[in-house]
Parts: C-alpha cells; sequence; structure tokens
C-alpha cells in the first residue's frame, strides 16, 4: 500500500503583524541650482579682508608681471590660500573650486585661476617674494599676538620633504623615510607658547642641519618687534654646536638643546656617581661642559628600559655593561642657573614635543610636503604661503577653542566650518546664503565672524 504523504502542519497563529512597508525608490536628478558645499568660505574672505592681506600682497607683488590671463598678482595668491584652507593641497585640485559659481559669488570672483595658470605663475617667481611673504606672516602674528607676548620661546626644528621629479636645488642627503630619494631640508621657528610659526628657510637636501644655523636665526631676531624679547631657545640635536652655543650665549639667550651621545659624554654619564631619581625610572645627573673660555651644565637623562629583575642579573655580572644596556640617556646642554634643577630642565624641554605637533599639522592639514614647481624660488613662495594659512587656520582655532572638546587639526576642523551645505537665495533685491539650520559648526560659525568683524 502506498503511504499516505504526511500532512503538512499548519503555520502557528502568532496573532496579527505589522507588514513591512515597502521602502520607495529616491530618484536623483541633477537640476539643483544655486547650490555649494562650501558655505564657510566667507570666513576665509571676511579673514583676508580683517587683516588686510590683500593689500599686503599687492605690495609684494609690484616687482612681479601685473597681469596673467586676466587675472591679477592679488587674486592668484589668494586663490592658493582658500585652495589650501579648504583642503585641496595641489593646484591640480583647486580645479572644484571653478566649477562652482556659488563659491566664486561668495568670494566676490567671476572665475577662478586653472592648473596651467598657476603653474605659470609660480615659475616667474623669485626668492625675494618668499622672504617678503615670510616677513608679512611674522607681522600678522605680532598683530594678533603682540599685545601678550613680550617674551617669547622659540622652538627651532628641521624637517625634510622628498621631492619626485628633477626640481632645482633639490639634492640627495638626509632622508630617513626615502633614503636615496632627492629631498628639500628646511630649517623652521615656532614661537612655544603659540604654536605660531615665525620663519623658515627653504634649503637643498644635502644642506647639514647646521648650516646656516646663525644667520637663521639673525633673521629671526631682526624679525621681533620692539617691546619683545627670546627668553629661551629648544631646539634637538640637529641644532647642536659650539658655535650656536657660543652665538646665543653672547645675546644673552638662555637655551636648552640636545646633544649628541658622543662617546666621552657617554663615559661622563657611566661614571657618574650622584643621581637624582624621580617616578617612571628616570634619573636626572649632570656635570660641567666646557665650550671655548665658559663652562655650560650638561643635563643628563637616564631612563631604565628593563626590568629590575634582569638589572640586578646584569650588575652581578658587569656593572658598567648594564648602566651601558639597561639604560637610555639623553644629553642636554644649557646656561640656565643653578637654582634651576636638572628636572625642571629636562621638563622645559619636554615642550618642545609639540614643534613636532606643528609640523605634522602643517604637512597633513596644508599639504606642507607637496612640491608643486620646477622652480626654487616657486616652491619656496607656495611653503611660505602655506605656513600663512597654516597661521590663520591657528587663529581661528584659538577663537572658538571654547566650543571643542579638545583641539583638533585643521583637516577635521575645516569639515565642520567650512564645508558648510548652502543655498543662494535673491528675493526682494537681497542676496542671502542659507545655511543648515541644525548645523553643528553653527555656534562656532557665528562666533568667529563677530570676531572678524571686530577686527
Amino acid at each position: 500500500m502506498k503511504k499516505e504523504k504526511a500532512k503538512k502542519k499548519a503555520p502557528r497563529d502568532w496573532g496579527p503583524t505589522k507588514q513591512k512597508k515597502k521602502r520607495g525608490i529616491i530618484a536623483e536628478e541633477f537640476s539643483g541650482r544655486n547650490m555649494t558645499g562650501f558655505g564657510g568660505a566667507e570666513l576665509i574672505r571676511r579673514a583676508l579682508e580683517a587683516f588686510r592681506i590683500s593689500e599686503r600682497f599687492e605690495e609684494i607683488g609690484k616687482g612681479i608681471k601685473k597681469r596673467m590671463r586676466g587675472y591679477r598678482v592679488v587674486e592668484l595668491f589668494e586663490s592658493v590660500i582658500y585652495g589650501i584652507m579648504l583642503g585641496y593641497g595641489r593646484p591640480w585640485h583647486m580645479r572644484e573650486l571653478r566649477w562652482d559659481r556659488v563659491f566664486l559669488r561668495i568670494i566676490g570672483w567671476e572665475r577662478f585661476p586653472s592648473q596651467s595658470t598657476l603653474s605659470r605663475f609660480f615659475g616667474r617667481m623669485k626668492v625675494g617674494v618668499a622672504d617678503k611673504i615670510e616677513q608679512m606672516n611674522r607681522e600678522l602674528v605680532w598683530l594678533w599676538r603682540g599685545k601678550k607676548l613680550k617674551d617669547v620661546t622659540l622652538d627651532l626644528d628641521s624637517h625634510v620633504i622628498t621631492v619626485y621629479g628633477e626640481q632645482q636645488r633639490a639634492s640627495v642627503g638626509y632622508n630617513p623615510k626615502k633614503r636615496g630619494r632627492k629631498s628639500y631640508h628646511p630649517l623652521m621657528a615656532f614661537i612655544g607658547e603659540t604654536g605660531d610659526f615665525i620663519a623658515a628657510r627653504l634649503r637643498t637636501g644635502k644642506a647639514k642641519e647646521l648650516k646656516g644655523i646663525k644667520t637663521f636665526f639673525r633673521r629671526v631676531l631682526r624679525g621681533l618687534p620692539r617691546g619683545c624679547r627670546v627668553k629661551r631657545v629648544r631646539a634637538d640635536s640637529g641644532f647642536y654646536s659650539f658655535a650656536f652655543i657660543k652665538f646665543l650665549a653672547s645675546k644673552g639667550i638662555f637655551f636648552i638643546i640636545r646633544a649628541r651621545r658622543y662617546p666621552h659624554y657617554m663615559w661622563h654619564a657611566l661614571f657618574m656617581r650622584r643621581w637624582k631619581h624621580y617616578k617612571g625610572g628616570i634619573s636626572i645627573g649632570e656635570f660641567s661642559l666646557r665650550v671655548g673660555k665658559r663652562s655650560y651644565r650638561m643635563v643628563v637623562m637616564r631612563r631604565q628600559i628593563v626590568s629590575d629583575k634582569t638589572l640586578c642579573e646584569m650588575m652581578a655580572k658587569n656593572v658598567m655593561m648594564a648602566r651601558r644596556e639597561c639604560y637610555e640617556y639623553h644629553f642636554l646642554v644649557t646656561n640656565h642657573p643653578k637654582d634651576v634643577s636638572g628636572y625642571e630642565i629636562w621638563r622645559m624641554y619636554c615642550k618642545r614635543a609639540n614643534c613636532e605637533n606643528f609640523i605634522k599639522e602643517a604637512v597633513y592639514s596644508f599639504s606642507l610636503d607637496n612640491i608643486i614647481s620646477h622652480h626654487y624660488a616657486g616652491n619656496a613662495v607656495y611653503f611660505q604661503l602655506v605656513m600663512l594659512c597654516y597661521n590663520l587656520a591657528n587663529w581661528m582655532k584659538d577663537r572658538v577653542k571654547n566650543h571643542l572638546e579638545k583641539r583638533r587639526m585643521w583637516r577635521s576642523f575645516y569639515r565642520m566650518l567650512l564645508w558648510i551645505p548652502a543655498r543662494l537665495v535673491t528675493s526682494a533685491r537681497k542676496t542671502r546664503l542659507i545655511l543648515p539650520q541644525d548645523h553643528p559648526g553653527r555656534d562656532m560659525f557665528l562666533d568667529l565672524r563677530a570676531c572678524l568683524d571686530s577686527v
């Protein structure tokens, strides 16, 4: 007999259920008019007007050919500033701004220069133009900081900019990340209290760090306003030389310079008996360093890098080997008086590490490492324009720091403050820029606009 097929069980009734609504298909259309993604560009325009940067560019551009393709020198300089501040580090990437008519309406222009126009413009630059822009940078810093800064701390550092081509004065030298690649090796100076950039010198890649230091520092001192003096200089081991130490001492400037780990310095540290111990396995000692006819303090910081058990085992075998292998040593030469302890000297020098963050900000947020021209003078001018944008952004961030939980980099800051979707509306013979009502950067935008209007 055929087996009867098992009847399928009816599904269990769980009660009434809500049916899922089908999502409708959203159709996209490129039919929007008078719209932009750079509604915050008005702040940049206000900043250029408030600090009279356009007038300063007029003075700088007197020795340059007046017009190129119908553009004035001021417009070419300002176009680079708009592009860098909005996150476009190369002129080729700035082409997006040419297509945005609302953006052009905001800044009051009819057109935006192309990449080829900017390339020809930077190809006609002279080194003197870069020096004038650097001087303008310092003047702006003293304009908005000068009343508060009477004694400043200068942080000196160098940077390596790798190039990919046959740029003028680029050569193979010290390049830890891209060995054997041509590069530039600029010297840079920052104000330690505020993080503002005040001076730089773009050098060839094979230049040693000690080359041109005294000339560079003299130019920094000449750029200081009246009533402002340098109370302290902090520099890494690239600036360690007896000639520079004598120069700073002759000027009456206190300095803290990290010394290289020469063998005779290590010999002093290994046989040193008087150490002051602090938390974190740190010990501080010092000895005297003779430079010419004067003696300076050499502060030695020793940090334990192995476990206590390993240290005891090695000390039992060989004391000198244990001191050399189980600790790392750092040497700081200074002319501070004896009443400043070695630990305080070390803590003051540790603040110089912020200088590395300043350079990182310029690299990642303003594309400092981008080389846009084959000409050395053009690259030097672009370098100074990048640092001008860095200072403007630093000033803006200080004005709205109350709205931030922590200090942010500019590349995350401009997305909230400048990349604001907006629509241009004309009604009743008035033109208005409509910004989102619930935008997260609304309060910052309004406060910064009020600050620029009051300058």
